[in-house]
């Protein structure tokens, strides 16, 4: 058997470290679920978000469409402009654009 004098501290001190780098190494490990359930619930609300997204974009789109075919009526009554129609027609195509 042979002993060490720890007259510096030096093998006190090398014990403590180790012991904090345990108490680290665990609360790193605590931490994981937290972060994995955090990430999950921000990619859900993301995803939620996007889908009302497009759907307003679609449901957009569709009120477009029928402005462009109510503009086209008119036109070709006589009432309406070739200009209104191509603003309408800008108008679809934006929206169109939007959705992915």
């Amino acid at each position: 058997m042979s002993f060490e004098v720890d007259v510096w501290g030096r093998l006190r001190r090398a014990t403590e470290a180790a012991r904090a780098q345990v108490l680290a190494a665990d609360d790193t490990r605590q931490a994981v679920p937290t972060t994995l359930v955090s990430d999950v619930a921000t990619a859900y609300f993301d995803l939620r978000e996007l889908d009302q997204e497009l759907e307003i974009a679609q449901r957009t789109l569709a009120s477009r469409q029928q402005s462009l075919q109510l503009i086209d009526m008119r036109r070709q009554g006589g009432v309406g402009t070739l200009f209104d129609l191509r603003q309408a027609e800008q108008l679809v195509y934006s929206a169109t654009q939007v959705i992915p």
